[in-house]
């Protein structure tokens, strides 16, 4: 995994049979990936979609990366969006170095859904959080990946506080993030912004 993020990534983690929030979280990131004016030619940048689910297949991950890429709006290299799996132990290396937590139940999951920003020195810069995401986000996300800009804690918490309004041109407080933030799991266990996965995940 680690020698695969050579510019800033886009990171996220599903399982392939997911019957919650892993198919709107890629539809959703088809979506903006379409609406985004960020090239991929122009801004480096890539999007690593990963199976946390040891038993899903390559064979699996290439079926679902060709029905999210026709789904974008505009043509794009096709090395910018891969899905990619692995053995259990590698995906349980990547995950906890990626502060991304979760748990069995039944034939599922209980996991959280959102997106890890990361440079391309492997450090993590930023955590987008849910199923649903601005398109200006997502491009702040990947230029702040780009400079391997890590937020402070002060910054980081007016993101997750505050939604952008593109009506306004301005950020607005958010009361859903707020109470709702702490049960996705995530917020609870993600790793310090500037963490080198890479290290971690050895």
């Amino acid at each position: 995994m680690a020698q695969l993020v050579d510019r800033p990534t886009i990171l996220n983690f599903v399982y392939f049979d997911c019957p919650g929030v892993c198919t709107p979280l890629l539809n959703e990131v088809a979506d903006v990936l379409g609406k985004s004016d960020l090239d991929p030619r122009r801004e480096p940048f890539q999007l690593l979609t990963v199976s946390f689910e040891p038993r899903d297949t390559p064979q699996v991950a290439a079926e679902k990366r060709a029905n999210y890429l026709a789904l974008l709006s505009r043509p794009l290299p096709p090395e910018t969006w891969r899905f990619l799996t692995g053995d259990a132990e590698e995906l349980r290396r990547l995950t906890a170095a990626a502060g991304f937590s979760y748990k069995k139940a039944g034939f599922e999951y209980i996991h959280p859904g959102g997106l890890i920003l990361l440079s391309s020195e492997r450090q993590i810069v930023r955590y987008l959080y849910g199923t649903e995401f601005l398109p200006f986000d997502f491009k702040m996300g990947v230029l702040e990946a780009a400079k391997g800009t890590v937020l402070p804690t002060t910054a980081r918490l007016l993101t997750i506080c505050f939604s952008y309004d593109p009506q306004g041109r301005t950020y607005v407080f958010n009361l859903l993030k707020v109470v709702g933030g702490p049960a996705t799991g995530m917020t609870e266990t993600r790793q310090t912004p500037g963490t080198d996965i890479g290290q971690e995940a050895a």
